[in-house]
């Protein structure tokens, strides 16, 4: 439920009103492959001001300025019945699920926080009465605890069962905006409009840490990693920046600015101590992975939005392609265009061949694959054989072959001496083909989907090995780490998921976006992991303590064959 970056359209429904992403009134559904409007609720008569999904997906809620909570049914567009959830007296600024689903808590201008029964919509339990305006709720993981705050600078924790109030935090000279549990439920997070972060034991209350200081805006967001070792704090309004804190030391990891324009594409340097992004915006910015510091950039070389950047085996030099319809090669340490551009009739993805030789290009109603030579940058070779757009491109490690995914549903694997088509198409897929990657001894190659799959094929006979179905919307973006052991994968559902390469089983929960996801890269020392999307900023997550060490062992030491991660092309149409 994203309109994203244009994937078809413009969605046109809302005349000379302001579409605030979801939140929105009349709430409207688009079909994400041709644009189609697929359903449409007027129910609520004023903006929609908050939204939140159930753990199972089954239902959705909304809250009003109309004053009214509304409950929604995913799967057959219908509301809930009753119709409306009444008794607060001003806008809903918050709703949330509790975490089985079963009851809604609502926080509302009224002061007041109220509980929902999903099943039919009746109050539960007392009003939970404030002091002043509630700009947040928040539920803990184990079901204990709801946390309020708002207007009047105070956290209340209420017991979730009884609705009696449990304890009061105070400590923030500002609103506060934003609440976030650990995952463990032991400790809250909260951010402010005062611009500080601060820690809370949920038993006692007291204080574990903070203010953290660092951002010059208010809070617009708090987050705890799934792992519980990180704590991520957002700002909007003219600062629009990330900081990643540990959860354990209060110390700030690393601040991450942003672009002006949603993040669609990364990569990290081989070292691993460097991450470039390219963005809607046009630009590309080369960051540390250490302290978040901006490098170099922002490069503006090119007129459009950047689809895709990677990095070249030696880290000297890395490739970006635009929709203005080129392919530009970059000094790493200088950020100088190294020769003239690529022109292409409109690029869609670019990969660099893993010995250095080679540029491989795509895009444009043509359906070609074209082959540079990196060093003359001419032209050595067309491919067709596609019967739709060719949106992803991959090399295998030791250079000898290139997977294309495209919009016909297909993979196809090709020499790249000969130009040869190896086994294939390699079919499966009944969409569009996003993301594509080799393995990194070039035995499989795993595609990533429009309807949210992932398929892994044998690379040599091009037989289907397995169907992989947990991303509810398009996946972008499929990273491998350097070991070959576990990969990621992006989705536009707002989430990165960590798998087996072995056993094919997810690893830890989903690591939660919430926004549309066009990228993801895996750090070569397999550590860390980068994702950008919509949101404008680009995140960094520790992998420590969500790889098992078993699949984290040895992965600077992989076998010959293994090269460091390429950020897999994200097309994004």
């Amino acid at each position: 439920m994203t309109t994203g970056e244009r994937l078809a359209g413009p969605f046109k429904g809302y005349v000379e009103q302001w579409v605030q992403c979801v939140e929105f009134s009349p709430i409207k559904i688009f079909d994400t492959s041709t644009g189609s409007l697929l359903a449409e609720w007027n129910s609520h008569t004023s903006v929609v001001y908050s939204l939140a999904i159930s753990r199972n997906g089954k239902f959705f809620v909304t809250g009003s300025w109309d004053n009214t909570v509304r409950l929604w049914d995913t799967a057959t567009k219908q509301q809930l019945a009753p119709l409306v959830l009444a008794g607060h007296a001003g806008t809903i600024r918050s709703v949330r699920f509790l975490p089985d689903g079963k009851q809604v808590i609502s926080g509302s201008e009224d002061m007041n926080v109220r509980a929902w029964r999903v099943e039919d919509g009746d109050e539960v339990g007392t009003v939970m009465k404030g002091d002043g305006m509630v700009m947040a709720v928040a539920a803990s993981g184990d079901g204990r605890w709801i946390a309020t705050a708002g207007a009047k600078k105070i956290i209340t924790i209420w017991d979730a069962t009884s609705h009696e109030k449990v304890v009061e935090l105070e400590g923030h000279s500002g609103p506060v905006c934003s609440l976030g549990f650990s995952p463990d439920s032991a400790r809250l997070v909260s951010g402010s409009t005062d611009g500080t972060v601060m820690i809370w034991n949920t038993t006692t209350g007291e204080r574990l840490a903070g203010p953290l200081k660092g951002h010059t805006s208010k809070i617009d967001c708090v987050e705890c990693s799934p792992n519980g070792e990180e704590i991520a704090s957002s700002t909007g309004g003219m600062a629009k920046t990330t900081t990643i804190w540990d959860a354990m030391t209060h110390e700030k990891v690393v601040e991450l600015g942003a672009h002006s324009g949603w993040v669609k594409s990364l990569a990290f340097s081989p070292d691993s101590a460097r991450v470039v992004s390219g963005s809607g915006d046009g630009t590309v910015i080369v960051w540390s992975t250490t302290t978040g510091e901006r490098l170099l950039g922002p490069l503006k070389g090119h007129t459009d939005r950047v689809d895709s950047v990677v990095f070249s085996p030696n880290g000297n030099q890395f490739a970006s392609c635009s929709g203005d319809s080129t392919v530009r090669l970059w000094d790493a340490t200088t950020l100088q265009q190294i020769g003239p551009a690529l022109q292409h009739d409109q690029v869609y993805s670019v990969a660099i061949s893993p010995d250095g030789h080679h540029l491989a290009t795509t895009g444009g109603e043509e359906k070609t694959i074209t082959i540079w030579n990196a060093m003359t940058y001419d032209k050595v070779i067309e491919w067709e054989g596609h019967s739709g757009l060719v949106w992803s491109l991959g090399f295998s490690s030791d250079s000898a072959r290139l997977a294309s995914g495209s919009k016909d549903g297909a993979v196809i694997v090709w020499d790249t001496t000969t130009g040869e088509r190896l086994p294939g198409p390699l079919n499966g897929h009944t969409h569009w083909v996003r993301s594509v990657e080799f393995s990194p001894n070039g035995r499989q190659l795993i595609a990533g989907c429009w309807d949210g799959s992932i398929r892994f094929f044998d690379a040599s006979t091009g037989s289907p090995l397995a169907k992989l179905k947990s991303h509810t919307e398009v996946v972008e973006s499929i990273t491998v780490s350097r070991n070959g052991k576990f990969f990621a994968s992006g989705s536009g559902d707002g989430t990165v998921r960590l798998w087996d390469t072995t056993t094919r089983q997810q690893i830890g929960p989903a690591l939660q976006q919430d926004s549309y996801i066009f990228s993801v890269a895996i750090s070569p020392d397999g550590s860390h992991l980068a994702s950008g999307g919509l949101e404008k900023e680009l995140r960094i997550w520790s992998l420590t303590g969500i790889i098992p060490q078993s699949v984290l062992a040895n992965t600077l030491t992989a076998s010959s064959d293994a090269v460091g991660p390429r950020v897999p092309p994200n097309n994004f149409y």
